[in-house]
């Protein structure tokens, strides 16, 4: 459980907040990387409403840290990320509600469209 919030039911919740992050990766397709993350804060800030998920979403770019990787960024991935997002975020089913467990031997398939989710390879995030 999370230690620093002394609310039960909240803790919970940002526990599986934490634990359902890898399971999304996998699920939309998204990299380990900067702009993976990026991408992935922004699903989880338009599916939560957490601001700690749109902070990062709209902040993190900084951490790319050169200069035209952040403009490129802004300019070139953050509007399409953003728009699959929003699609994503809006029609499928709340994400970090799933039982993981119950998923892992899922087709991806199966789960997306059960999920009503797509994954960012269908927009090739690179």
């Amino acid at each position: 459980m999370c230690s620093l919030i002394d609310q039960p039911e909240l803790a919970y919740a940002m526990t599986r907040y934490r634990e359902i992050h890898d399971f999304l990766h996998v699920l939309t397709g998204l990299p380990p990387t900067i702009e993976g993350e990026l991408a992935l804060k922004t699903l989880e800030a338009v599916q939560t409403g957490l601001p700690m998920a749109a902070l990062s979403a709209i902040a993190g770019p900084l951490s790319l840290r050169d200069p035209r990787r952040i403009s490129q960024w802004y300019s070139g991935a953050a509007p399409a990320v953003t728009a699959w997002a929003a699609i994503c975020g809006r029609r499928s089913v709340p994400i970090h509600l799933l039982v993981r467990d119950e998923h892992l031997s899922s087709r991806a398939l199966t789960l997306w469209l059960r999920l009503r989710l797509s994954a960012w390879s269908l927009l090739c995030l690179r």
